[in-house]
């Protein structure tokens, strides 16, 4: 049972990643702003924001 809950977890945040990137990118087209300053901020702060755990 661990090792679907692992496995389900890892899915899970690979598939988070994807939408993360995917919509920072549609965002520093929609603004018209380089996408490595969409890189160093909306990233960023997404992957140190703290978890809830």
């Amino acid at each position: 049972m661990n090792f679907i809950l692992i496995i389900a977890g890892l899915v899970v945040l690979i598939l988070g990643g994807n939408w993360l990137l995917k919509a920072a990118v549609a965002l520093s087209l929609k603004l018209e702003i380089p996408k490595i300053v969409i890189g160093m901020t909306v990233v960023s702060f997404a992957t140190s924001a703290p978890n809830s755990s």
